[in-house]
């Protein structure tokens, strides 16, 4: 390839930026943001096939997080896809922090229907997750060196 015929870095990025966006305007993606990642592409697509679920977990009473994983996932795969769309969406609104993901399964469980999400190797259909589930979370309570936990929905 010729010298005069190799791009820059920001030139790439702009070409790369176009095309996703001329691929956005199919209703499919037309609801991604513009610094969509290949993984989202992907996730929605498989979505569209039903290849995968939306599973939402509610961090709060005001934030909610919508994590898109295949329909043969694992709780731990569901944990790190959360992992990815929770720093994905802080990084969308702008914030850099740091997340100790080890404390943070260590501190609380994941809850559905009042179930907590104990084995990582199960499948999320093990425990009735489907399409459109929605999990909490639980602080786990030390006790005595042990961890307890309650079953309250946060």
């Amino acid at each position: 390839m010729a010298e005069d015929q190799l791009l820059t870095h920001n030139h790439a990025m702009a070409i790369f930026r176009n095309s996703i966006a001329e691929m956005t305007k199919d209703s499919l993606l037309a609801s991604l943001p513009n610094d969509v990642t290949i993984d989202e592409v992907n996730s929605l697509i498989a979505l569209d096939y039903g290849l995968a679920m939306t599973v939402t977990v509610c961090k709060d009473s005001r934030e909610r997080i919508a994590v898109i994983v295949p329909q043969t996932a694992t709780i731990k795969q569901f944990k790190k896809a959360f992992q990815r769309q929770t720093l994905l969406h802080l990084k969308r609104k702008g914030e850099s922090r740091r997340i100790n993901w080890k404390y943070y399964w260590k501190s609380y469980w994941l809850i559905y229907e009042g179930i907590k999400l104990e084995k990582d190797d199960s499948n999320l259909i093990d425990y009735g997750i489907g399409n459109g589930a929605m999990l909490t979370f639980a602080k786990r309570l030390q006790q005595k060196g042990r961890v307890k936990s309650y079953n309250a929905q946060l």
